[in-house]
């Protein structure tokens, strides 16, 4: 992670203009309290589960994590919130040649220290969060927004959200 420091603080600077603009995770908080959430990571398990979701699709809210969002829009299912947490440039692959009309009614939850270009990119609706890390501390006072659970993946946050 100390690897990692550098990219992230230029991230978090970099996207510090948007932080006010784009909503905020709370807003996304007991919406959906009397229902059934699923949160999607991607594995090796997850084209075995694809018909499962679509089965069940009316009854639940998809929380999925980007590596997941083109397996599940290839089999025609579109989830309700799609969550990046990583900084890396590569993330953007996970969005590349995605139909921006489908992603555009899809909201995005993502730490302010991914990559700016990733966010510029999204063409749906952004909700900014953060983790408790020190590095967040300066950033949450002058831009307020929830916090998720993070121990070091993003699947936590998915599953706090989802909670």
């Amino acid at each position: 992670m100390l690897e990692r420091e550098p990219t992230l603080m230029q991230h978090l600077k970099a996207n510090k203009a948007i932080l006010d603009s784009d909503g905020d995770v709370r807003q996304l908080f007991s919406t959906h309290e009397q229902g059934v959430s699923v949160v999607v990571g991607a594995g090796p398990t997850l084209n075995t589960q694809l018909h499962l979701l679509e089965e069940i699709r009316s009854k639940i809210k998809i929380i999925c994590v980007s590596r997941a969002l083109k397996p599940l829009l290839d089999a025609q299912i579109i989830p309700d919130i799609v969550i990046i947490l990583d900084p890396e440039q590569s993330v953007r692959e996970h969005i590349h040649n995605l139909p921006i009309k489908v992603l555009k009614q899809i909201p995005l939850v993502y730490l302010p220290s991914v990559d700016p270009l990733m966010l510029q990119a999204w063409p749906g609706p952004r909700f900014a969060t953060y983790v408790e890390h020190k590095r967040y501390i300066e950033t949450m006072r002058a831009h307020p927004k929830g916090v998720l659970f993070s121990s070091g993946t993003v699947i936590h946050s998915a599953i706090d959200l989802a909670v």
